[in-house]
């Protein structure tokens, strides 16, 4: 599971690194033509690629919540995603108070410091507090993945507030914006990234330390050298 994470992470590193680093002559290989629509919108593989970098980042972090389900054995692990990892919202009373789960309240009274920070991370990214009312800081990143993956993200060079379609079926939002929301959610991906291994390795020192066992390390050989690559 890391494996397919960090390869969707080096994937997405690397389009918007070919992204930054290209003009209008693309390396990425053209073979469509576009018509325009006379409100400054860009249209291509290349600006297509910048909503795709997005998307494969920011979803790194359901992959994530996956793979602590499994880690720490919850029911239904396939189908958690980053919202719905931690627990469920109690909709009964006035406030909508999220109920942890117990293993996932048990790892955050251990002090697992990954834990913690992921769960920091899932407040900054859902609601900033228990009765649902306010958007936290990080949430844009969702909103523009899942607005590029089921609806429509227009990128513009200039002329945004000008030629915004009134649909909420399309957004639209200028490329310079876009490139740093990209780099921003790139970077959330990799603290993730971090966290999880953070929080693991924190976890089995733990069960480390309740053992009489006598551990042995394992190497964990690089795959390049075992298939050949190198």
């Amino acid at each position: 599971m890391l494996n397919v994470m960090k390869s969707d992470f080096a994937l997405a590193r690397q389009i918007f690194y070919n992204v930054r680093n290209s003009d209008e002559n693309t390396s990425f290989f053209e073979t469509a033509s576009y018509g325009d629509t006379l409100d400054y919108a860009v249209y291509g593989v290349r600006y297509a690629a910048l909503n795709i970098a997005q998307r494969i980042a920011f979803d790194i972090l359901d992959k994530i919540a996956v793979a602590l389900a499994v880690y720490i054995g919850l029911p239904k692990a396939e189908t958690k995603d980053f919202v719905k990892l931690w627990g469920k919202r109690n909709v009964k009373g006035k406030g909508k108070e999220l109920m942890l789960d117990e293993k996932i309240q048990g790892l955050l009274d251990q002090g697992n410091p990954g834990i913690v920070a992921l769960f920091h991370m899932f407040h900054d990214l859902s609601k900033d507090d228990d009765d649902g009312k306010n958007d936290g800081f990080l949430r844009i990143h969702k909103h523009f993945r899942n607005a590029s993956t089921h609806r429509f993200t227009v990128l513009h060079d200039e002329g945004t507030s000008a030629y915004s379609s009134k649909s909420k079926s399309v957004e639209h939002v200028g490329v310079s914006g876009m490139e740093v929301l990209t780099l921003q959610s790139l970077k959330l991906a990799r603290a993730a990234l971090f966290y999880l291994v953070d929080a693991i390795i924190f976890a089995e020192d733990s069960k480390n330390g309740d053992r009489s066992d006598v551990i042995v390390e394992l190497e964990v050989l690089d795959h390049s050298d075992v298939r050949g690559h190198c």
